[in-house]
């Protein structure tokens, strides 16, 4: 085992420092090593690096009560060992020789159990016992992410993986960037991971994923189809297939002032009708995303539907004004044929009538049109979509 770091010489202080005696001397001591991380020289740069380091985990071993109470007990262990006798009596013949502890399966029976803090002290204990194993620094990151530590458990996935790379590591490591919203390194390791077990949809599947949050949806859906193409048979490939593009129909619509969404152009309702109707047709859209993907479908379908829209704040007078302007146009369109043709009444009677059909169609194509036209002239759009 490697050697028994003192924390409190870290720190300067005394084994007695009260807690903010504790925190103050962290606040130092970051102060003066974050200076001099800006060294001259490389090796002056990582020493103080290492310092930063120790002075982090310094202040999560002394400020937790119980990891503070089993370091002391350690420092106490050292000291009494280091005043026993340099050659101690022979133990008696026949006595067992005593079984080396087992960290490493400690550690695993403490995370198996639920309990992080005891899985991350026997977790460390195995990596100084076998630094060069890659397990212990993977079960000391799981420790770490169960506690919420996020940093640390970055730094422990990146050593498992220099010691073994196993798709495994690579899967703990990019959950971890995505927590810490780093999702262009939490992409990379995934793809590192699809290269690692090709047969494995999980991986690209979840690069997907990290795509679609990134915005990227139309690579997103690309890598999906062609793994719906590989692995015709897997429903979670299908399912995640229908997830992204269920985002992208509802990233591509307009945000209105309520907080809404809507399709409010052509463009939308069709992007919006095609994703959809891709998405119900796959066998992996069951329960909750099925009923978005339902309730995406009826409010296209409701944004296509043909609705009479009037000007808006008329006032009396002048929504009679225009009923009257539509009758005299009606009544012109009939009466100025006839009274061209006066020898030939069914001629002019013919005229008329395709001139009134003529405002009629004029005006169902000025006041009747798809409710997202409607939508989008009103001024409700807050922000529009793509």
């Amino acid at each position: 085992m490697t050697e028994l770091i003192n924390y409190y010489e870290i720190l300067d202080l005394d084994a007695a420092a009260e807690t903010a005696d504790i925190e103050r001397a962290v606040k130092v001591q970051q102060r003066k090593w974050q200076q001099r991380q800006l060294g001259p020289t490389v090796e002056r740069q990582r020493q103080a690096e290492d310092r930063i380091r120790l002075i982090d985990r310094a202040q999560q071993e002394l400020l937790d009560p119980l990891r503070r109470r089993r370091h002391d007990a350690d420092l106490a262990a050292a000291a009494a060992a280091a005043a026993a006798p340099a050659h101690p009596p022979p133990p008696a013949a026949g006595s067992p020789t005593p079984a080396p502890v087992d960290w490493l399966g400690r550690a695993r029976g403490f995370l198996q159990a639920g309990d992080a803090e005891s899985a991350a002290y026997a977790a460390r204990e195995a990596t100084e016992q076998r630094p060069g194993e890659a397990q212990a620094w993977a079960v000391r990151g799981e420790a770490s992410r169960a506690m919420g530590r996020t940093r640390e458990a970055l730094f422990e996935f990146r050593e498992a993986l220099r010691l073994d790379r196993q798709p495994e590591y690579l899967v703990h490591l990019a959950g971890e960037l995505e927590k810490a919203g780093r999702l262009k390194e939490a992409l990379e390791a995934w793809h590192d991971a699809a290269g690692l077990a090709p047969t494995q949809p999980v991986f690209p599947m979840n690069a997907a994923r990290v795509l679609a949050r990134q915005g990227e949806r139309a690579e997103a859906v690309a890598i999906l189809e062609e793994l719906r193409r590989r692995f015709p048979d897997r429903p979670e490939v299908a399912g995640q297939l229908a997830w992204v593009l269920s985002e992208r129909v509802q990233a591509s619509w307009s945000v209105l002032h309520d907080g809404s969404s809507t399709p409010t152009t052509a463009r939308q309702v069709e992007v919006a009708q095609r994703d959809l109707a891709e998405a119900l047709a796959l066998p992996g859209a069951e329960g909750p995303l099925t009923e978005r993907l339902l309730a995406q479908a009826a409010e296209v379908e409701r944004a296509t539907r043909s609705v009479w829209t009037f000007p808006p704040r008329a006032t009396g007078g002048q929504r009679w004004l225009r009923r009257i302007g539509w009758f005299l146009l009606a009544w012109f369109s009939v009466a100025i044929p006839q009274s061209m043709f006066p020898r030939a009444e069914w001629l002019g009677t013919v005229l008329g009538l395709l001139c009134l059909a003529a405002v009629v169609w004029g005006f169902v194509k000025l006041y009747r049109r798809p409710r997202w036209q409607t939508v989008a002239k009103s001024g409700a759009v807050a922000r529009p979509g793509i």
